[in-house]
């Protein structure tokens, strides 16, 4: 993903709403122009979400919603186990 490229927001779903943008101290952004959504990035975080867009975004071209659906179930709850604390 490049900075001004937009895809479909994982807030409100709208279609080629959510961009990449850099902001002011020269971090990424995601910013949708549907729902109004912000979303500072830090660290390495841009990594993750690339990499479940692209994997659902797979799943919802071939036409598998189901397969879309378990996807981020499952990253979710890989998520929450990593993140949880000891």
């Amino acid at each position: 993903m490049t900075p001004g490229q937009k895809v479909d927001c994982i807030f409100c779903l709208a279609p080629s709403a959510l961009e990449l943008r850099i902001t002011r101290k020269g971090g990424p952004m995601l910013m949708c122009g549907c729902c109004g959504s912000r979303t500072f990035i830090h660290g390495h975080g841009l990594n993750g979400i690339l990499r479940i867009y692209g994997k659902i975004t797979l799943a919802l071209q071939a036409g598998d919603t189901e397969a879309a659906k378990e996807l981020l179930k499952r990253e979710v709850a890989n998520a929450e186990r990593d993140h949880t604390p000891s």
